[in-house]
């Protein structure tokens, strides 16, 4: 058992796949409208009660916040969280996919913003979007760099064929939770 490789997948996705998450998914519940389709299922599982009680305190407490920080900024944390997550996945024989994956990641969320430009889909075009999306993936993309060369990380899944369906699985779900986040009730 490889110990410290654990550790270091167990800190990487700590940081840099569910701290993004959570913070896109805090955005979305307490300074984006109650219409949200997260909104609705955090109602679900639990109460409005609470979002009710806590929304007001945390706007109240805090200064103005622009507006590309509550409606483009959480996009890029899903991509960023998204792509991290990804490169948790490839090992040493699929590694060198990890850039053709980042692509076709981005091929989906700005086609979903092209998508919402002709009224396809629900949302709002919105050019910010999509550069947070690039500024997000380059970013991700030098921090697993970093992670996959210089750290000596230890994958996931040692054998070869584990990382394609995880991968796929993976991208299908982060394609249906992006469109969802925008999408309104």
């Amino acid at each position: 058992m490889d110990l410290p490789g654990i550790k270091k997948n167990i800190i990487f996705s700590l940081f840099f796949v569910v701290l993004p998450i959570v913070g896109a998914g805090c955005i979305y519940l307490f300074f984006r409208t109650s219409d949200t389709v997260l909104y609705q299922l955090f109602k679900f599982i639990f109460t409005d009660h609470y979002l009710a009680v806590i929304r007001p305190l945390i706007i109240r407490g805090l200064p103005t916040i622009p507006s590309w920080f509550i409606y483009s900024f959480p996009g890029g944390l899903w991509v960023f969280a998204f792509s991290n997550f990804c490169s948790l996945l490839l090992n040493h024989r699929t590694r060198k996919y990890h850039k053709k994956l980042l692509i076709l990641l981005l091929i989906i969320v700005c086609s979903l913003e092209v998508f919402q430009l002709f009224g396809v889909t629900d949302g709002r075009f919105d050019f910010l979007d999509i550069l947070l999306y690039l500024i997000a993936a380059i970013v991700s993309l030098f921090v697993s760099s970093f992670r996959i060369e210089q750290s000596k990380y230890r994958s996931i899944f040692k054998q070869e064929k584990k990382p394609f369906l995880a991968l796929g699985f993976s991208v299908c779900i982060f394609c249906v939770s992006i469109y969802l986040a925008d999408v309104l009730h």
